[in-house]
């Protein structure tokens, strides 16, 4: 059955958590081998994946891989929330850095990103270094009255401000780590965590030959510039070049990085020729799993919402004693109900994790009502039609309580050292040249 609103009022005023734990299986079935997330390696692993022993929903020690993390699982909740508000209409005052006017049309294609993309959210470096219209002329965000007055207001406890213009936020967390307070910058927690386990793990191993009809062999050492194209060196240059890419690689595993990406070798490094797979001395071998089953467990913390506090009204102004409480009842109702449209909308677009991990439900979803003593006051249904109506009925009482509400909310634009790096990213990536350390 759906969830009243006058329900859900008695409900985010007294309980402690809204749950819902989820059976997946792999589309094609227990026997298809599905792709977990990768990692760089670590001596506390072995391989890329991270697999441990954990509980089950029954308490059955098992051993499990990692198939969503719990940051993997909030960019998919919010994906699930761009989703109701491109596609359904869903009102959502959300910050955006826009691009789009940008002449170069590898910059411009960039488009609009905003505080459902950035992994920071309102506090996300990206919007920190834009630039803002503020009294007639453009400033960089950091240093703007705008963003002082949000993020101050939310370093004293006030998240007015921040609801206002990016109520999300204060959904998923975030933490203003560059803040000019110091550690004093405001750290909002996290009301809304997910994760998803795959059961009695089986790592699978990976082989193969990538055919090429040309059937170029390794009969010589190339090279390969931006300005020269790929070449054949002579024996002597290749013996140089390679010796340099072997000191390269051991000061690079020196280090613990990763060696960087070389533009000498054989055809197989180019991609010519018949290439077998994995190579002898590759450590990141990716043979992927098979599972008997997966749990996603999702936990909107309703104690860590009404720990936000709402102290000023849409005007700026204190709220008096009782138009505090009205305020943030209806702010906490909103947060709420805003978690349960992104876990809705999520499971609606579904879960296709990444290459090779199509995963899907055995049965509809239960969210379950946790009270204070872990006990379940109430099971309810909901769909994407219900958790709209639940949405603007709590919106209607945020615009009672006067609470800010910027639905067209903060527009950015790229400050040009922003745009310059990303400019220099796109040649280096063009050249073939990666990061060093890191996946």
């Amino acid at each position: 059955m759906p969830l009243p609103f006058q329900s859900l009022l008695r409900v985010v005023e007294s309980a402690s958590a809204i749950v819902a734990v989820n059976t997946l299986l792999p589309a094609g079935g227990i026997q298809e081998r599905i792709s977990p997330p990768t990692f760089p390696l670590h001596p506390s692993r072995k391989g890329p994946y991270l697999t441990e022993q954990h509980r089950d929903p029954s308490g059955e020690i098992r051993d499990s891989v990692v198939l969503d993390t719990v940051g993997s699982d909030a960019n998919w909740l919010e994906a699930g929330l761009r989703h109701a508000r491109d596609h359904h209409g869903l009102p959502l005052p959300n910050p955006k850095l826009d691009f789009k006017g940008e002449k170069e049309l590898n910059i411009a294609i960039l488009g609009t990103l905003s505080a459902l993309e950035f992994p920071h959210r309102i506090a996300d470096s990206n919007f920190r270094f834009a630039r803002i219209e503020e009294d007639g002329k453009m400033v960089e965000f950091w240093g703007s009255k705008c963003n002082r007055h949000l993020l101050l207001s939310a370093a004293q406890r006030d998240f007015s401000p921040i609801f206002g213009e990016s109520p999300h936020s204060l959904l998923f967390g975030f933490w203003d780590s560059k803040s000019p307070l110091g550690n004093k910058g405001p750290k909002v927690a996290r009301a809304i965590v997910s994760e998803i386990m795959g059961w009695d793990a089986i790592a699978g191993t990976m082989g193969g030959t990538r055919q090429d009809p040309v059937g170029i062999a390794k009969v010589a050492t190339l090279e390969h510039t931006p300005d020269q194209g790929l070449k054949i060196l002579t024996e002597a240059e290749a013996a140089k070049k390679l010796a340099e890419k072997k000191k390269n690689k051991k000061e690079a595993k020196d280090k613990g990085l990763r060696a960087p990406t070389s533009n000498v070798g054989d055809p197989s490094e180019f991609l010519l020729g018949h290439i077998p797979f994995p190579k002898k001395d590759d450590p990141h071998i990716r043979g992927g799993f098979t599972i008997s089953s997966a749990t996603q467990t999702i936990v909107l913390n309703l104690i860590e919402i009404r720990t936000r506090t709402f102290k000023t009204d849409k005007k700026g102004k204190i709220f008096s004693g009782k138009d505090r409480l009205i305020a943030e009842k209806a702010a906490h109702v909103y947060l709420t109900v805003l978690g349960l449209v992104s876990i809705v909308f999520a499971r609606q677009r579904g879960y296709n994790l990444r290459s090779r991990c199509l995963l899907l439900p055995t049965a509809p979803m239960i969210l379950n009502v946790r009270g204070p003593e872990g006990d379940t006051l109430l099971s309810f249904n909901l769909t994407p039609e219900e958790a709209l109506e639940l949405h603007q009925m709590a919106l209607d009482d945020v615009k009672k309580a006067n609470l800010p509400w910027n639905e067209d909310g903060l527009s950015l634009k790229p400050t040009p050292a922003i745009l310059e790096m990303i400019r220099r990213s796109q040649v280096k990536c063009d050249a073939g040249e990666s990061e060093e350390d890191g996946e």
